[in-house]
């Protein structure tokens, strides 16, 4: 509840907030400190994206980057990646729409 919400009418569950998605503990990534996955403008994300590309829940992990506009490294891909698919998905999609109407 928020004091500034006499009705009450926001709910939320904080552990929802708190714990990470079940696929977390099967990346491929955790536990890996000595690994940048938010490398700066010109450094190298080779490192990264070598261990992404070994990974299970890379496809998860991708969705993820895309859905909260992350940065860094998520599922094999850089933040410049994620805004051309973020792109590219916001061209693409109203066209599939508009075929599955016809």
């Amino acid at each position: 509840m928020f004091r500034d919400d006499p009705a009450n009418t926001y709910e939320f569950d904080l552990a929802s907030l708190t714990q990470r998605p079940a696929w977390h503990s099967q990346a491929a990534c955790r536990g890996m400190q000595h690994i940048n996955f938010y490398p700066v403008r010109g450094e190298n994300a080779a490192p990264a994206l070598a261990i992404c590309a070994t990974c299970t829940v890379q496809d998860e992990c991708l969705a993820q980057g895309v859905r909260n506009n992350e940065r860094g490294v998520w599922g094999g891909s850089t933040a410049r990646q994620r805004r051309q698919i973020r792109t590219t998905s916001a061209v693409i999609r109203p066209r599939l729409d508009a075929t599955t109407l016809l």
